[in-house]
C-alpha cells in the first residue's frame, strides 16, 4: 500500500469544521490517549451547571465545597469502547452529554456521539474479516454504515427522559468570577485545601459535639474514650476537642 493510499482523511461533518487523518495501518491498534476538541464546545463535566446552581452559596467566596454534589465526569468512559458492545455505552455517554449539556438538540447530541464513534470505539484486532472489510472499504464508509446506531442512540437518549441516578461526591466548586484572574488560577490548589480543610474541621466539630450530647457509656466522655467510640485518634480528638466543647454550651 502507498503512503497516500496509507491516510484516509474524513471530512468535517456538521457542527465539527476540522479535518481528521486517520492511518489505515494503525487503525486497529487505535486507541485513546486524550481528549479532542468536540464538536459544539461540549462539556464533559457539569461544574458550569453546579456553579449556576449554587452560585448563591459563593457569597463573594473564590469556593465552596459541596458536600454530595451530584457530579459528573465521564471523559475516561469514551476510551475504549469495543465496536461490538458500543450500543450501550453509546448510550450512556449520550446521557452523560446531555446531563452537561442540557440545551443542544438531538442533531447536535448526534454530532458529539458520532465524533465519539469516529475517535474512540476500538475495533477488535482478533477478527480479522472485519479488519479485512474496513481497509477495503475504507474507514470513513465503514462508519457510515454504523451511523443508524449511532442515530439510533441519539434519538433514544434525546427523547426517553433520564431515570438513572448521578454519582454523588464531596466535590470543590470555583467562582466562575474568578476564572480569568491570573492570581487564583495559580491559587487553586491552596485554595481547594483551604476549603476542604474548612469543611473537615466543620465535620469533626461536629462530630464530637454530638458523641458528647448523645453520651450513653457509663465510662466518662473524656477524650480518650471519644476517640475509641469514633474510631478515631485522640490527637484528632484533642484538635478538635475544645471547639465542640463550646458548641455545648455546658461544662464537661
Amino acid at each position: 500500500m502507498k503512503k497516500e493510499e496509507e491516510t484516509l482523511i474524513i471530512e468535517p461533518f456538521e457542527g465539527c469544521n476540522f479535518k481528521v487523518e486517520v492511518n489505515l495501518k494503525s487503525l486497529k491498534k487505535k486507541k485513546g490517549s486524550k481528549l479532542r476538541p468536540f464538536p459544539h464546545n461540549m462539556q464533559l463535566n457539569n461544574k458550569h451547571l453546579l456553579q449556576e446552581k449554587y452560585y448563591h452559596l459563593f457569597d463573594g467566596d473564590a469556593a465552596i465545597y459541596l458536600k454530595d454534589a451530584q457530579y459528573i465526569n465521564f471523559s475516561r468512559s469514551l476510551f475504549n469502547i469495543p465496536f461490538e458492545e458500543m450500543g450501550k455505552p453509546m448510550i450512556i455517554i449520550g446521557y452523560n452529554i446531555m446531563n452537561c449539556n442540557p440545551h443542544f438538540t438531538e442533531e447536535q447530541l448526534y454530532d458529539c456521539l458520532h465524533h465519539i464513534a469516529s475517535y474512540y470505539i476500538q475495533i477488535p484486532d482478533d477478527v480479522q474479516w472485519l479488519n479485512a472489510y474496513i481497509l477495503e472499504l475504507g474507514y470513513t464508509e465503514f462508519m457510515k454504515k454504523n451511523l443508524e446506531r449511532i442515530k439510533k442512540a441519539a434519538s433514544q437518549v434525546y427523547n426517553t427522559p433520564y431515570k438513572g441516578s448521578l454519582e454523588k461526591r464531596n466535590q470543590v466548586i470555583f467562582n466562575p468570577d474568578y476564572v480569568n484572574n491570573e492570581c487564583f488560577i495559580e491559587e487553586r490548589t491552596e485554595i481547594r485545601n483551604k476549603v476542604v480543610g474548612k469543611n473537615r474541621r466543620k465535620n469533626r466539630v461536629k462530630e464530637i459535639y454530638s458523641t458528647l450530647l448523645n453520651w450513653d457509656s457509663e465510662e466518662k466522655p473524656i477524650q480518650e474514650n471519644v476517640a475509641k467510640k469514633l474510631g478515631v485518634s485522640k490527637r484528632t480528638v484533642a484538635t478538635y476537642w475544645q471547639p465542640a466543647k463550646e458548641k455545648l454550651k455546658l461544662p464537661i
